[in-house]
């Protein structure tokens, strides 16, 4: 009896060991993917590698990210792909916002184990059944506190029974795509307001390019950007040195 005591206590200790060391793995690869996905300097380049290692994390059989559009369906804007099943990257999802949308909560993973057995919208099953789907797993995307699309893992060769610790692990790691995406996308903002004020200076400088040859008519265009601003200021030194000239 005592040995037999002895022995569970073993084995349970080692179930606690293998538990502790999966975790510790699963805490070194989650940070070594944030930080590959934070280096990322474009919303395509994060999408991109944001499928292709969650896809090697979970030993999937397929990741995408969906991307909505204006008029409510999708693209399949990132694919990362092992084995024999259909490439989809560029598809469009109809439907996808009156499907998806209901269920998409920040933090909230949407889980199916079984296509055949699951609960889902016609649309959905067919879409699902084109891809070669069994088994999945649905992350949204929310940037900006906007529906910005969806991360969806695939399990194609067969229903597969997700366990907590890749769900976990897949939230925790949709966390840092859609703090990539919201960073990119604002200096993406950043950059054109850049290239927009640019093009404004040089629209400025060309309409008061007559001034300099003595024609104190002209005005230049006041917007209500940066430049207008100068524009307007500009405006005024012209309207007083014409003053000046016919005083």
């Amino acid at each position: 009896t005592l040995g037999r005591c002895i022995n569970g206590m073993a084995e349970h200790l080692g179930r606690l060991v293998q538990l502790k060391s999966a975790e510790v793995s699963r805490s070194h690869l989650l940070r070594e993917i944030s930080l590959k996905i934070a280096g990322a300097v474009d919303r395509k380049s994060i999408s991109t590698l944001a499928v292709d290692e969650i896809r090697k994390a979970l030993a999937a059989d397929r990741v995408l990210i969906c991307s909505l559009n204006v008029d409510r369906t999708a693209t399949i804007a990132a694919e990362s792909l092992t084995g024999p099943w259909p490439q989809n990257l560029g598809t469009l999802l109809s439907g996808f916002h009156a499907i998806y949308s209901s269920q998409c909560k920040r933090g909230q993973v949407q889980i199916i184990h079984n296509l055949s057995t699951a609960v889902l919208p016609q649309d959905a099953l067919q879409q699902w059944e084109t891809l070669s789907v069994k088994a999945a797993l649905i992350a949204p995307i929310i940037v900006n506190n906007k529906l910005f699309g969806a991360l969806m893992v695939h399990q194609c060769s067969g229903p597969r029974t997700w366990k907590q610790s890749e769900i976990d692990f897949l939230a925790q790691l949709i966390t840092q795509v859609e703090l990539a995406i919201d960073l990119a996308y604002l200096l993406e903002q950043q950059q054109k307001s850049r290239e927009q004020l640019q093009k404004r200076a040089m629209e400025l400088l060309m309409e008061v390019d007559p001034i300099s040859k003595g024609d104190l008519t002209i005005r230049a265009k006041v917007t209500e950007d940066e430049i207008g601003t100068i524009a307007d200021s500009y405006n005024s030194t012209v309207e007083s040195l014409q003053r000046l000239v016919i005083q």
